[in-house]
Parts: structure tokens; C-alpha cells; sequence
């Protein structure tokens, strides 16, 4: 059996590493790629759904994010179809 070419990384080695990081990154199924910027009217899209947002839940408790900060990391667990079925 071949050895992969890249080793997945874990979590913590990930989380480790990327603080130390000017770009951002993101960490999907073991692997590290490079988040690329977006268009112009992505940027207006973006904005417009922040803007939307804050007014939807102002004064609820709820805190609305913009998607450039970093958030946190959860590994992704397959929803069976009873989850799916009861909500």
C-alpha cells in the first residue's frame, strides 16, 4: 500500500500552526488549504447579509460575526437519517 503524499493533520496541530499565520487557512478532512479573497460583489454580499442580520437580531442576546474572523474547529460527524427526520 502506497503512503500518502501529505499527512492529515489533527485539530490541534492545525490550530497550532495557523496562529502564527498572516494568511488565512482552512482545515477540511485532515488537510490545510489556503482561503483565496472574493470578488467585489461577493464583498457587497457579505456586507449586505451582516448589515441584514445585526437588525434581524438586535436586542435578542444573539451576536452576528463577520465571516473574516477565525472561528472555532469541530470535527465533521455524517447526520444519519433519523436526525434528519426528527429535526
Amino acid at each position: 500500500m502506497r503512503k500518502p503524499l501529505i499527512e492529515p493533520w489533527t485539530v490541534d496541530e492545525f490550530l497550532a500552526w495557523e496562529r502564527a499565520q498572516e494568511e488565512r487557512y482552512e482545515f477540511v478532512d485532515g488537510l490545510v488549504r489556503m482561503m483565496v479573497g472574493g470578488t467585489l460583489a461577493h464583498a457587497r454580499i457579505k456586507g449586505n447579509v451582516y448589515a441584514s442580520s445585526r437588525e434581524q437580531v438586535g436586542g435578542s442576546g444573539c451576536e452576528v460575526r463577520r465571516w473574516s474572523q477565525r472561528g472555532g474547529v469541530q470535527p465533521r460527524r455524517p447526520r444519519s437519517l433519523s436526525n434528519l427526520e426528527h429535526g
